[in-house]
């Protein structure tokens, strides 16, 4: 189970680092106000837009962004991200909240048994969440 968690772990970093709209994601949720986004994806895609140089991966619009954070939401989710995209388009685009919940724990040597086992088959989250239900609050 150990080396299910590890593999895991691994693959979800490298879809992370393969993708320039999640690294430039992460930075900027890791430094946003209350480590947070609500708004719309139009808005989130003209933040990271005008936050700098991008490499020929990075969307040309926001509906190629928005397909992107829709495919990266599992991976992010993983890394203890929250992250929701309304299903239905509002007046101004579709809606998203992604906030930071929570730090994930490396697996280290310390988190195994004397057998190499893990002590816990439980995902490695940090016990600082905050999950508050504001999502409605748009």
């Amino acid at each position: 189970m150990a080396d299910y968690e590890a593999n895991r772990y691994q693959g979800v970093h490298r879809t992370i680092n393969s993708s320039p709209v999640a690294s430039k994601l992460i930075d900027f949720i890791d430094n946003a106000l209350n480590q947070e986004f609500k708004g719309t994806i139009g808005d989130l895609f003209k933040v990271l837009n005008d936050m700098s140089r991008h490499e020929d991966a990075w969307p040309k619009t926001a509906r190629g962004f928005g397909s992107s954070l829709r495919r990266l939401a599992p991976s992010l989710r993983t890394l203890g991200y929250k992250v929701e995209i309304d299903e239905k388009r509002s007046n101004d685009g579709y809606r998203c909240l992604i906030r930071k919940v929570s730090e994930l724990k490396e697996l280290s040597a310390s988190d195994t048994n004397e057998n190499g086992n893990t002590e816990s088959s439980e995902p490695h989250i940090g016990e600082d969440s905050t999950l508050e239900a504001d999502y409605e609050d748009f």
